[in-house]
């Protein structure tokens, strides 16, 4: 079944016309969503880490707020990992092991 849910997403309009940005994310999001499907029906959960480094940066926090959000809509697992800044790569490497 993987596979069959190819779009073709021509990004390349002609000049001078008017290319809808949220037509174009639609379109990914579809795509997205049935490839979702697609892992989950051989048992397979897609998850999204989030490793958040600096907590007091308010864009940051917001950021990954709409992400989580997105994720939900689209039936990805969200996992958000809050570490000091010198422990980032070994959050990095531990979500990348995590099965």
């Amino acid at each position: 079944v993987m596979g069959r849910d190819r779009v073709n997403l021509n990004l390349t309009p002609p000049s001078g016309e008017l290319v809808s940005c949220e037509a174009v994310a639609r379109s990914i999001r579809r795509v997205v969503r049935l490839r979702v499907e697609n892992f989950k029906a051989i048992g397979v959960q897609p998850t999204l880490v989030a490793i958040l480094a600096n907590e007091n940066d308010a864009a940051a926090l917001k950021y990954v707020r709409r992400t989580a959000l997105t994720c939900e809509e689209d039936g990805i697992r969200f996992r958000l990992v809050r570490v000091p800044r010198e422990s980032v790569w070994g959050a990095v490497r531990e979500a990348s092991e995590d099965r």
